[in-house]
């Protein structure tokens, strides 16, 4: 037992002396050569066997005739007799020059190696498994146990597949004889973006509510296909060119643009085209449609409005082209409405939603090209002027009732566009001379005298008492007139 330690204790002490000559000879090499038992474990060789009568490595590597048992880049995994392991060092890394080992190997002495008997090997190895020592790359020093442990998580099996080499047998779906198609997962933005491998995030900003949306997205969706996007195939281009590394892309729309944005990336992905539009979100899938440049979803969307519109949601698409300031569908519920402009009465919600510019879109309407028309016409104007008396200007006034827009007013309008003309002070009480817009109202008002005496009389006369007096007069004297006629007949 005393001979069997004592060879250990030897051995541990030429092995001392090894390292300390061989960082002596990395140190004159500028640090080039640094070899550890760690970083020779990399190298993943698979151990050689030991001559045992000659301290010499079997099949060796570079090295193994002239220097055995330190040069072979194989690892020398030796017992004592006391059953403990003792490795040598292995070859150095690959990417060290041979030629620089060859001349240090020549001054450093070997480590003999020592026989152990065989009739302990396998009863020690089953109840004490070999210990092999840990050492940092940087010195010798053991190494830490974060570091053991990571040496001890098993590492990708890709990653050590040798070239040409199979990972995946699926030759057992045909031991039953039939095959089966697998269904298959399909692509959304809506999975999991780990799953999905999701490359790409948009960031989609309410400008109304303040709050963000996000989306997980592929590249390979927005800028490849015939569902593509025209405004990512230019920001990709211009993102890799750059070298960017920041793959977000954050935009900021209106309440009716960001409510469709699920909508548009839904079409996007559809393997069919499939596209879920509406009343509620054609507008916003217009908006998107030029925004990220799909023509061919533009030329859906406008198809769907142009059918979908009617009175009963024309409300609908005229706020919606209010928030994203669409003038185009604008104009076709501005045609929608003149083409129903009987069917409006002054009770009509639309007269309350709608602004001045959208107003005289209407009356300017080539679908208003009668005289009943225009009389009704210039009572919804009346009404339109009561429910935003507050709002209106002298300058939307005067373009809402010029005699291009109202070239005719329906006796019962007369009156109340003709005091709100005087409310907004564009009347001159000196001035002798009417107005176009009176003119335009007293044509129609004389010949239905009989209206204005089922008038209250404080009404009237409050009406009166804002008018110019040559108006005023005007309407005695047209009024009577039409009353002697009537009486005379």
């Amino acid at each position: 037992m005393a001979s069997s330690n004592h060879e250990v204790s030897t051995l541990e002490q030429q092995l001392q002396e090894y390292r300390a000559k061989l960082a002596a000879y990395d140190s004159g090499n500028g640090g080039v050569a640094k070899t550890t038992m760690t970083s020779s474990v990399s190298l993943g060789a698979q151990p050689q066997s030991i001559n045992t009568n000659s301290n010499q490595a079997v099949g060796g590597g570079a090295g193994s005739s002239s220097n055995p048992a330190y040069f072979s880049p194989r690892p020398k995994v030796v017992r004592s007799a006391s059953g403990n392991n003792i490795r040598s060092q292995r070859n150095p890394s690959p990417s060290v020059k041979p030629g620089n080992y060859e001349a240090m190997s020549n001054s450093v002495p070997i480590i003999p190696l020592v026989h152990e008997p065989s009739s302990h090997h396998d009863d020690e190895s089953d109840n004490n498994p070999p210990q092999e020592s840990s050492f940092h790359n940087s010195g010798g020093a053991a190494a830490s146990p974060q570091e053991q442990q990571q040496k001890q998580q098993p590492q990708d099996s890709i990653s050590q597949l040798a070239e040409g080499d199979v990972l995946f047998n699926y030759d057992e779906d045909f031991d039953g004889g039939s095959i089966e198609d697998e269904p298959e997962e399909e692509l959304t933005w809506r999975s999991d973006p780990e799953k999905s491998m999701s490359d790409w995030t948009i960031r989609v900003m309410n400008r109304v509510t303040r709050q963000k949306q996000v989306y997980y997205v592929h590249r390979n969706v927005l800028a490849v296909g015939k569902r593509k996007s025209e405004y990512f195939v230019r920001f990709f281009r211009s993102h890799d060119r750059v070298g960017k590394s920041n793959n977000v892309t954050e935009v900021h729309f209106e309440s009716v643009a960001a409510s469709a944005m699920p909508f548009l990336l839904d079409y996007m992905y559809s393997s069919e085209g499939k596209l879920e539009i509406a009343t509620i979100n054609a507008v916003g899938l217009r908006y998107l449609a030029q925004y990220f440049g799909m023509r061919g979803l533009h030329k859906r969307v406008m198809s769907f409005i142009t059918r979908d519109m009617t009175m009963d949601n024309v409300k609908i698409y005229y706020e919606h082209t209010v928030a994203v300031d669409d003038s185009k569908v604008s104009e076709i519920a501005g045609s929608q409405c003149a083409q129903n402009i009987l069917s409006i009465n002054t009770k009509n919600p639309l007269l309350k939603a709608v602004d001045p510019l959208f107003f005289r879109r209407i009356m300017l309407s080539r679908e208003i090209d009668s005289m009943e028309k225009h009389l009704h016409m210039s009572q919804l104007l009346a009404e339109f002027c009561i429910l935003h008396r507050k709002l209106l200007d002298d300058q939307d006034f005067i373009r809402l009732t010029d005699e291009q827009c109202l070239p005719h007013v329906h006796y019962k309008a007369a009156l109340t566009l003709m005091e709100m003309e005087a409310d907004l002070g564009l009347v001159d009480h000196e001035m002798h001379e009417k107005t176009s817009l009176q003119d335009r109202c007293l044509r129609d008002l004389a010949s239905h005298w009989e209206e204005l005496s089922t008038m209250k009389p404080a009404e009237l006369s409050n009406i009166c008492r804002k008018l110019p007096s040559a108006v005023v007069t005007t309407i005695m004297i047209r009024s009577l007139g039409q009353a002697k006629k009537t009486v005379d007949v």
